[in-house]
């Protein structure tokens, strides 16, 4: 997940971010939740505040993801396997029903998420 606190689509999203990582941890999903644009101090604070539970960088001037991951819309999901192929790639904000719909493409075992 590439995010921002000053992005309001990914403030709102972040508390059923928060509840699909619950969810689907037990089933090994890792989310990662990159903050862009912004210091790291500031996305950490506000992603204390807001009770995540999942991984929290920061690459506050797109150092490490620049050319790799072009990120012009916030918040934008990648959903990478356990091979490390990217699965889906999801421009919008997502509740946790969605989220947790859209994952089911990263466990391809069959069961119901």
């Amino acid at each position: 997940n590439f995010w921002g606190s000053w992005c309001p689509p990914c403030r709102s999203e972040m508390p059923d971010m928060e509840t699909a990582y619950k969810q689907l941890a037990p089933r090994g999903l890792v989310m990662l939740a990159v903050s862009l644009d912004e210091p790291p101090d500031v996305a950490f604070a506000y992603a204390a505040r807001n009770g995540a539970t999942y991984l929290v960088a920061s690459d506050p001037e797109r150092k490490m993801t620049g050319p790799g991951y072009p990120i012009i819309n916030f918040p934008t999901h990648i959903l990478i396997d356990h091979q490390g192929i990217v699965q889906s790639i999801i421009l919008a904000e997502l509740d946790a029903a969605q989220f947790v719909a859209s994952a089911a493409v990263i466990f391809n075992d069959g069961r119901d998420t």
